[in-house]
């Protein structure tokens, strides 16, 4: 078992991913932020799972200007989860993700299923295709009241000049763009964010 509650930096391909170790018991990589998720888990779970929340490569600065896009295809970043599992030589985990995390977890496990238990899809569609992107986006046409949706428009409108003022929080700035859009949400991107910095 890992120390917990112990922050490091591994180096990926120059990526530097944040992780953070907390808890006791079986451990659960839960791939995406190391800042945002380790919020969501209570103090009583943690009594029993080992959380290694990590960075993907859209949370870190990159190494580098100009790099292709490719460098964040999901066959790479599956590969730096792995880098971080043999890192820290984890066997028999569980891996846990949230929205798209969720098939980076799916991803991961079919590709090493020899070292994962069990996998934890949480608020995930069905598949990722365009079908059901379509889908949704009509659902939110129907269902949506007109102060989220100004508050989409605003949040994508003003997503240019984000990613242009931070370019090294690009994924980050598309999240908080985006928030009115996400399931449950009603709170404009800004407040969002504003909310998300006092809480830090």
């Amino acid at each position: 078992m890992l120390e917990s509650n112990q922050f490091r930096t591994i180096e990926v391909s120059g990526f530097k991913l944040n992780c953070l170790v907390e808890g006791e018991g079986i451990p659960v990589l839960v791939p995406g932020s190391a800042i945002y998720y380790p919020r969501i888990f209570s103090s009583e779970i943690k009594k029993h799972l080992q959380f290694i929340h990590i960075d993907h490569r859209g949370f870190v600065p990159p190494p580098a200007e100009g790099l292709d896009d490719s460098v964040f295809d999901l066959d790479v970043i599956i590969e730096d989860f792995e880098k971080v599992r043999a890192h820290l030589k984890l066997e028999d985990l569980i891996v846990m993700g949230h929205s798209g995390h969720a098939f980076m977890a799916l991803e991961y496990a079919k590709k090493y299923p020899e070292y994962v238990t069990g996998v934890v899809m949480i608020g995930v569609t069905p598949d990722y295709s365009q079908a059901t992107h379509k889908a949704a986006d009509n659902f939110f046409e129907q269902v949506a009241s007109p102060e989220r949706k100004k508050a989409f428009e605003k949040g994508m409108a003003n997503l240019k000049d984000m990613i242009t003022a931070d370019p090294e929080k690009r994924f980050v700035s598309f999240c908080l763009a985006a928030a009115a859009k996400s399931a449950g949400s009603g709170i404009e991107p800004k407040n969002r964010y504003e909310r998300r910095v006092a809480a830090s």
